[in-house]
């Protein structure tokens, strides 16, 4: 429980698009839902959620707005293989 703390929030969204530009990292790493945010692949992005409620539908609603076709979403509790991602790469914010 203690090292779960280290991560920011305590839920993630894993989410896929077709291509991630800096300027999407940034745009979605600047919701006030999010505290940071790391890209895991060339079209993929997890993002930290601060402990808000419905933080989660405000980033959907977003990506919705913007027109940003999503291949996956996925959002999920901290784990710990989430810490040691967390802890062994950088986040954008």
């Amino acid at each position: 429980a203690e090292l779960k703390q280290l991560t920011p929030g305590n839920q993630i969204i894993n989410v896929e698009f077709e291509a991630i530009e800096q300027q999407l990292k940034d745009a979605l790493a600047n919701l006030p839902e999010v505290s940071s945010a790391s890209e895991t692949s060339p079209t993929s992005l997890t993002l930290y959620l601060e402990d808000k409620p419905a933080a989660s539908e405000a980033v959907l609603e977003w990506i919705n707005k913007n027109h940003l076709k999503m291949r996956s979403f996925n959002l999920s509790n901290i784990t710990l293989d989430d810490v040691f991602v967390h802890l062994t790469t950088k986040g954008a914010k």
